[in-house]
């Protein structure tokens, strides 16, 4: 059937088309194994793994973080692991973290905040690998917003799959992107003029 099953002493855990071995580690005195599993393909990334075996029992205990649509990395400390989010511009997300005695639990809520004390004056195109980075900078992060109002997610939505933006006449910043799975249907694009400090975006669908 195409699909990949994980087993635990001769039980099978989980079954899935994509499955991954990521690492063993130790969360204080808890060897975890983690794995990453999903439906495979591009749609979400996949979801990860978090495989212990309790004392005294012979079975494994599998937890699974970001099932509805794929995890952030682990981040593994001594006592617990971490799930962070990468946030766009104008998101916020929930931190998951888990424990061996707490299991998966909800630490705290992120927001997405630009760089401080970042101006027009410092920004620099050039390391520009995607318009993101541009939204980096608070002042230009400030007049996008102030430019496209509630519609600051829809642009970042059709902005997702990028390149590094242009440099024109060294003036003029050209950074044209489309939705992840819709491009030619869903695009956008992110304009700077640096000397008259200004932002132009538009959307097409």
């Amino acid at each position: 059937d195409e699909e990949i099953a994980v087993s635990f002493n001769g039980q099978e855990i989980y079954r899935n088309y994509f499955v991954l071995f990521d690492r063993l580690v130790k969360v204080g005195s808890t060897d975890v194994a983690l794995l990453l599993g999903g439906e495979g393909g591009n749609a979400c990334a996949p979801s990860t793994l978090i495989i212990t075996q309790p004392e005294g029992s012979v079975d494994a205990k599998v937890d699974v973080v970001g099932a509805d649509c794929g995890s952030p990395p682990a981040a593994v400390g001594a006592d617990e692991i971490l799930f962070v989010p990468y946030l766009v511009p104008g998101a916020k997300a929930k931190v998951e973290g888990w424990t061996p005695d707490g299991g998966i639990e909800i630490k705290g809520e992120i927001s997405f905040l630009p760089k401080e004390g970042s101006t027009w004056a410092n920004l620099e195109p050039e390391k520009a690998d995607h318009p993101n980075v541009l939204l980096d900078n608070a002042e230009v992060y400030a007049a996008a917003q102030e430019l496209v109002g509630d519609r600051f997610s829809e642009l970042i939505t059709v902005l997702g799959v990028a390149g590094a933006p242009e440099i024109i006449d060294g003036n003029y910043i050209a950074a044209p992107g489309c939705q992840a799975h819709a491009c030619g249907v869903a695009n956008g694009f992110l304009g700077l003029d640096l000397d008259k400090k200004t932002v132009f975006a538009a959307t097409k669908y």
